[in-house]
């Protein structure tokens, strides 16, 4: 009790400059939107676990964060403290490892993607590299009890730029880097060959999970995936990691695009990756991404669609952004024990036997000035559970009510199954009603996942709740 309530003290005192701040600063966006210089807030509220083995857990919460610009810098910070009512202790889970005590930075930024200069430290939700055949929209902040500080950067430049990734700074990473140029822009003015690009990607896991461990260092399964003991159950590090053996896996790709059109009305770029994972197979990427631009931008379509061809034994967007769930248990919700991506892709029981799998990619978000977005992507290959799907939707600036919302769904096989709530979903929905000058009811549900060691990954709902006092600046 003590030591739980010293925590509660030492934070408190940290945020006493920030003590009425808002509850949500994972999406800068919505200051962005409404050109505010920043703002400040504080969540009095509740949290409430549910997870699919019918455990409920709930907790009272004090929700500081603030978020602040300055020109082409911003910043956000914010820490929910959970206190249980039947010790009030804070939770536990929020505070076992050290890097939870500096979890209330939740990013610094210089600047945004595309531009010449762009940098972030902190939480990464949706990262990317060149075309993101190998490497999108990964997430190091998807599991609700993991928090790791990773790196992204952005050079860009008339012909040519650089890009790099760092998923964690203090732990085994995923490094990915990507170097490319426009040669014939040096010597040419010709306005469609001067701008055709040249890329390499080189995107490495060096320690990525490829058999998980259980009591004793004991693997769960043989090099085959085959379970060789079932009475033995996967484990726990002292980090809540789920133990296992490592390998590295590398990915090495080469790209081309050629920009058909860059103007105030329409872009219009079709490209071509080809992707090699080290020691497995390779992929081919054909696609195409364009942007139509209305009213000064004001009204905005963005399209992508993508086909591909590709080897059994290679996985296309293998840094996804359900990777650091993936990488312990692909099949999950397949299979009563984890069988992590790498075991997956190395073993040809899982694989079949057959010729190159075909599949396809596609993507539409509709942007309405700075009021309201919305984001459907589809991708579907050959063979069984090979579907995913994503839609967003998200109107951050109406005076009376705000509100947000995105939902994943994985591994599935029939249309009629994108909506099934089940352990392959994942879903975040947020919205704030304004009660009185600077006051807001804020509601919050959040579908991510735990591990449990009866059935591997599993899903849980954390639905948050409370009243939430603002000031922007």
């Amino acid at each position: 009790m003590q030591r739980s309530f010293l925590k509660i003290l030492f934070i408190f005192f940290i945020f006493i400059p920030i003590i009425f701040a808002n509850s949500n600063t994972d999406d800068e966006s919505s200051i962005q939107a409404s050109g505010e210089a920043g703002h400040a807030g504080m969540i009095l509220g509740a949290d409430s676990f549910h997870n699919s083995n019918s455990n409920k857990k709930f907790f009272l919460t004090i929700s500081p964060s603030l978020y602040l610009s300055f020109g082409k810098i911003s910043m956000g910070f914010g820490l929910p403290l959970r206190i249980s009512p039947d010790d009030w202790n804070l939770r536990e889970e929020d505070f076992d490892d050290p890097l939870d005590y500096v979890n209330f930075i939740q990013f610094i930024q210089y600047a945004k993607r595309r531009e010449p200069f762009y940098m972030r430290i902190g939480r990464l939700y949706n990262s990317q590299i060149g075309h993101g055949t190998v490497v999108y929209n990964y997430s190091n902040s998807i599991l609700f009890d993991q928090f790791y500080i990773g790196l992204e950067n952005e050079i860009n430049a008339n012909y040519g730029g650089f890009e790099f990734l760092s998923s964690k700074l203090f732990e085994d990473p995923i490094i990915g880097t990507r170097g490319n140029i426009r040669p014939f822009g040096f010597f040419l003015e010709t306005p469609i060959i001067s701008r055709i690009g040249f890329g390499v990607s080189y995107v490495v896991d060096i320690a990525a999970p490829y058999r998980i461990l259980g009591p004793n260092n004991i693997p769960v399964t043989d090099e085959f995936g085959i379970v060789s003991n079932p009475t033995i159950t996967p484990q726990l590090d002292e980090d809540g990691n789920i133990q296992s053996e490592t390998d590295e896996v590398a990915i090495l790709g080469l790209d081309v695009e050629v920009p058909l059109f860059e103007n105030s009305f329409i872009d219009l770029v079709p490209y071509s990756d080809f992707n090699f994972i080290t020691e497995e197979g390779n992929g081919i990427h054909y696609g195409f991404w364009t942007a139509l631009k209305f009213s000064e931008n004001k009204h905005r379509i963005d399209f992508r669609f993508e086909l591909r061809n590709f080897e059994r034994n290679y996985i296309p967007m293998y840094f996804n952004h359900y990777y650091e769930i993936t990488k312990y248990d692909y099949l999950f919700g397949s299979r009563s024990m984890p069988i992590p991506k790498l075991l997956y892709l190395r073993n040809k029981q899982f694989l079949g036997d057959g010729d190159r799998i075909d599949g396809w990619f596609g993507r539409a978000d509709y942007t309405l000035a700075k009021i309201m977005k919305l984001s459907a992507e589809y991708e579907d290959y050959q063979g069984d559970n090979n579907s995913n799907v994503y839609l967003g939707a998200y109107v951050p600036a109406l005076k009376i009510v705000r509100f947000g919302a995105y939902y994943y769904k994985i591994n599935f096989n029939d249309m009629d199954e994108i909506f099934e709530y089940d352990d392959k979903s994942l879903f975040l929905g947020s919205a704030e009603v304004k009660l009185l000058p600077y006051t807001f009811f804020v509601a919050v549900l959040t579908r991510t996942w735990e591990f449990d060691n009866d059935s591997g990954f599993s899903a849980q709902d954390v639905i948050s709740f409370g009243i939430k006092i603002e000031a922007v600046f």
